[in-house]
This record gives structure tokens, C-alpha cells and sequence, in this order.
């Protein structure tokens, strides 16, 4: 049985872009392979170059060169979900994971990730082959105002979708403005502040 001790064992390093920005530029996956994730990221950094998964991909880049430096049989790729459906993106990432799996034979995967949000799939990958690491790429000077965005939208989302919450985010607050706009017109707003 092969160990990551053993250096034929293959790893994959691995990108996922989540939301398909890749697919919105014309380009179909998986690209397998260092010259084709190479092109890809310039092909991505012409057409989009504030989009994170670039930096993901330069990371991703970084890591198959130190793995292969250090003797280690390794591939790299990049696989994408689908715009605006978490679902299906799911499925997708899982069938081209699959796909890779069958053609290039790898036992472990790296994940190099641009943030939070693509972290969620690694239960797919993990169904997939054992993960040996995750490396969590943000620019410096966003990582605060990212988790922090992160944060408010998923308490938002909690507030408008889960109906305990959307009474208690919904109901006091308006319950408190129409007491203030019968206040305001019965003259009696002077008092509440």
C-alpha cells in the first residue's frame, strides 16, 4: 500500500472555482496539467484580473512546483462548479473529479482555495481521495472584509429565510418603526427620543 512517505504516490493539486468564473469566460473543464493550468490563469487574469481564484491558481502553481522540485509524482488541475446553483455545482465538481481520477490516477489531493466559500466541498473531495492539505489563499488586504462579508450574509440569509428568525429580524424592528410613524403623526415622537 502506497504512503504519502512513498514518493510515487501521486497528489493532485487541485483548484476549484465554485461559482464557474472560468466557464463565464469560455474556458471548459477540467484542465489538467501545468501548461494548460498556466495558460488558463493568463487567459483569467486578461479577461478578469480582480477575480480571487487567480490568485488560487498562482498559489496552486506554486505548490505543484515545490512538490515537483522535492521529487514528489505530481499533477495539477482545475476543476469548476456552476454559476448560481450550489447544488449542481456540487455534482459537477464530484464528476470532474471523478473524470481525473480515472485519467490521470492520483491518491491524494492538495486543495488550494481562494476563500471560505469553495471550502465547503471538501467532503466532495474527500469522497473523492484523502486530503492532505488545504491552503487558504486571500489577498492580505481583503481577508477581514471577506470573512467579514461571509459573516453578515449568512446572518442576513438566516434572518429573511429561517422563520424563527424572520420574525424576530422582521417583526420588532417594524412593530418598533409603525409605533414611530403613529408617534410622529399624533405628535408624540418628541417623547421616544
Amino acid at each position: 500500500m502506497n504512503s504519502l512517505k512513498n514518493k510515487s504516490s501521486k497528489i493532485l493539486v487541485l483548484t476549484v472555482d465554485l461559482d464557474d468564473d472560468l466557464g463565464r469566460i469560455g474556458i471548459s473543464t477540467p484542465i489538467i496539467g501545468i501548461e494548460n493550468v498556466l495558460n488558463t490563469a493568463i487567459h483569467l487574469g486578461i479577461n478578469d484580473p480582480n477575480n480571487p481564484d487567480l490568485n488560487a491558481i498562482f498559489q496552486a502553481i506554486k505548490i505543484y512546483n515545490d512538490f515537483k522540485n522535492n521529487g514528489r509524482d505530481v499533477e495539477i488541475a482545475i476543476v469548476t462548479g456552476k454559476y448560481g446553483d450550489t447544488s449542481f455545482s456540487a455534482i459537477k465538481v464530484y464528476e470532474e473529479l471523478e473524470r481525473l481520477r480515472n485519467s490521470i490516477g492520483f491518491e491524494y489531493i492538495y486543495f488550494v482555495s481562494d476563500g471560505a466559500y469553495d471550502e465547503q466541498i471538501i467532503p466532495i473531495l474527500q469522497s473523492v481521495s484523502r486530503v492532505i492539505g488545504v491552503n487558504r489563499v486571500i489577498v492580505t488586504q481583503s481577508r477581514g472584509i471577506e470573512e467579514t462579508y461571509l459573516l453578515i450574509g449568512r446572518y442576513l440569509k438566516k434572518a429573511f429565510m429561517e422563520q424563527p428568525y424572520t420574525k424576530f429580524f422582521l417583526g420588532i424592528p417594524g412593530l418598533i418603526m409603525i409605533l414611530y410613524v403613529i408617534a410622529t403623526v399624533i405628535g408624540l415622537n418628541r417623547y421616544l427620543w
